[in-house]
């Protein structure tokens, strides 16, 4: 009879201790599970942050060798075309200076050295596609560089901003488009916009 007990005590303590240790395993298995699933997650989104820089990247490096390539003497230059012929916008250009007399450069020195009149380098050259025109910003004391060339199509012409000059010493030139930051860049286009672009269009109404 003890025996019998005993065996039935020991198969009791034996279910016991193994329902304890299946129920102690039961956290453990989905503590694992998410484990195992934020892992995962976490290798995609380092997955993803890499191939974004490297696109970023690939990106970046195709934009720097365009620009190497970038065909033309004034391959930066911001362009706008104008609806009229060039002859009639050279007119309103003409009437913007006249009307305006700050906007013409005053006399310039070459590393500051002698006394030299820009409006003598305006204009077309024998054989050249451009047209030089130079503005000056007296408030921020700045020359700007522009051209104009009859555009490809038809009575219309291609007016640009090319660059500008710090100062009244030349030598101090920076291309439009390639060596200001985006956000001054922008600044500058939209200054050009405002205060020659437009009000030349303006008097071609």
């Amino acid at each position: 009879m003890n025996i019998v007990f005993h065996e039935e005590c020991f198969i009791l303590a034996e279910k016991t201790l193994s329902a304890g240790i299946a129920t102690s395993l039961k956290p453990r298995n989905v503590s694992c599970k998410r484990a195992k699933i934020a892992h995962k997650s976490y290798n995609m989104k380092k997955k993803i942050i890499v191939w974004s820089l490297a696109i970023a990247f690939s990106i970046f490096c195709i934009y720097q060798f365009a620009r190497m390539l970038a065909p033309g003497s004034y391959p930066f230059a911001e362009i706008y075309t104008i609806d009229a012929s060039e002859k009639e916008v050279l007119k309103a250009i003409e009437k913007f200076k006249f009307a305006h007399p700050d906007f013409i450069v005053p006399k310039v020195t070459i590393n500051k050295n002698g006394s030299f009149d820009l409006s003598e380098s305006e204009g077309r050259k024998e054989n050249s596609h451009w047209y030089f025109n130079y503005f000056y910003y007296k408030k921020d004391n700045q020359i700007i560089f522009t051209w104009t060339r009859p555009s490809v199509e038809k009575n219309k012409t291609d007016f640009a901003f090319v660059s500008l000059n710090n100062g009244l010493d030349l030598g101090n030139w920076k291309d439009i488009n390639d060596d200001f930051g985006y956000f001054e860049n922008r600044d500058l286009k939209a200054k050009f916009e405002k205060v020659i672009l437009n009000p030349v269009k303006q008097l071609l109404k």
